[in-house]
């Protein structure tokens, strides 16, 4: 008997390894996503690089913004202190981590600022995960 979810997986690897061969470096990332959407439905995205620190939030090195304004970048550094959830997956070599924003951030009025950022720029629901380089 077959699994429908392993054919599922298989095909959805296949996906990307062909987009990795016949995408430009300047598309794939947008078409890994595009293919990660058939089977985890999301309304935007950002790739990057990051390094967290404490009490300050994420300093990005690198990032692709998949469906999101670039204001939001701009937006984030008047926030990205208040923004624990990179902590969850800092300084761990392969994690992910889901969570409703409204309630990790419920703590009261100090979140206020980043809920608010959260609702204008769709993050009420977040998926982060990481891959550290331990080197």
């Amino acid at each position: 008997m077959r699994d429908d979810r392993f054919d599922a997986f298989s095909a959805l690897l296949l996906q990307l390894y062909r987009a990795s061969a016949e995408t430009s470096l300047e598309t794939f990332q947008d078409t890994a996503l595009d293919i990660l959407k058939q089977v985890l439905p999301f309304d935007g995205a950002m790739w990057g690089t990051a390094t967290f620190v404490d009490g300050v939030g994420i300093d990005i090195h690198t990032i692709h913004l998949h469906e999101q304004a670039p204001e939001m970048i701009v937006e984030y550094e008047e926030v990205k202190h208040l923004d624990t959830s990179a902590a969850l997956v800092s300084g761990r070599p392969h994690v992910t981590k889901g969570f409703h924003s409204h309630s990790w951030f419920d703590g009261g009025s100090r979140w206020d600022d980043y809920r608010e950022w959260q609702r204008r720029h769709g993050h009420e629901n977040v998926f982060i995960t990481a891959a550290t380089d331990q080197h």
